[in-house]
């Protein structure tokens, strides 16, 4: 059984990426992981999947091992497709028993109909300043949920404050199918310029904050020729390529960190052979 989605090369080469000047010293590590519909063996009514408890152990062990070995105890964790908050409190005494490392977890419940979630492992040595969901009310005219996995922020804090933004943002599952490409579409586009927004006024509003959004952003740089999900949120869309383009909707654009990694292993996902990279850490610039 493949444990993860997403291959650990992408995570485990983005840690040497980040710029110390955003942490205080020793550097923060943090690591995305999606973790390929991770479910536990308990039924909880809610018709999502079970899984036996032979597997769900199978699965519990080889993270904790990738946690201890790949990501070398990070500070933060971004998990996206978890279950519920009991399957990373499964993680947290786990680490604790086998490592003697301490963790505590960090997940809200959204609105996806098969019961996966967005959720983070924050080390002990973090304080945390706040956690909430954001978005989880917006909706679609169509009255359906905006966001199925609503993204998770979390401030941390150590000497400094860092705001995370951990998402699973929509598929492109759908994209090329004549009757509903343009309802996937849209929704991809809505998702990614609600998160430009949101950023653009926390910037102008907290100039001095640093913010990174992470995780699962199931779209492609350069864009698609549907949606520029990257360059929208980053505050560069692409204008030309896309069917449905993005307005410029952030006045200090975002670094995309994962664009310094070499081009032959900036891969975080095989799609019919086919190496992609569908997860990303974006970094908000300094204030001029």
């Amino acid at each position: 059984m493949i444990p993860f989605k997403s291959l650990l090369l992408l995570t485990a080469l983005v840690l040497a990426c980040l710029p110390t000047a955003l942490v205080a010293e020793p550097p923060i590590r943090i690591v995305s992981q999606n973790m390929n519909r991770l479910f536990d063996a308990k039924d909880d009514g809610n018709q999502e999947k079970v899984v036996s408890p032979a597997i769900y152990r199978k699965r519990l062990n080889a993270l904790t091992e990738a946690i201890a070995d790949k990501f070398e105890f990070a500070h933060v964790i971004a998990m996206q497709e978890i279950e519920s908050l009991d399957v990373l409190n499964d993680i947290v005494q786990l680490l604790r028993t086998r490592h003697r490392v301490e963790y505590r977890a960090l997940l809200i419940e959204g609105n996806d109909q098969s019961g996966i979630d967005t959720g983070f492992l924050i080390h002990n040595s973090l304080n945390i300043k706040s956690v909430s969901a954001l978005f989880s009310d917006s909706r679609l005219d169509s009255g359906a949920p905006l966001f199925s996995r609503p993204p998770l922020l979390a401030e941390v804090c150590r000497q400094e404050c860092l705001t995370l933004i951990n998402v699973h943002l929509r598929s492109m599952r759908g994209l090329g199918s004549s009757k509903k490409g343009k309802k996937v579409a849209q929704k991809r586009r809505h998702q990614a310029e609600t998160i430009a927004r949101w950023l653009n006024r926390r910037q102008n509003t907290r100039p001095d904050e640093k913010i990174m959004v992470v995780g699962d952003f199931n779209a492609l740089s350069p864009s698609d020729e549907h949606v520029d999900v990257i360059g929208t949120i980053l505050g560069a869309p692409d204008r030309i390529r896309p069917k449905w383009a993005s307005k410029d909707l952030i006045q200090r654009d975002l670094d995309d960190i994962t664009a310094r990694i070499p081009v032959d292993q900036r891969v975080s996902f095989v799609f019919r052979k086919r190496r992609q990279q569908l997860d990303y850490m974006l970094l908000t610039s300094s204030p001029p």
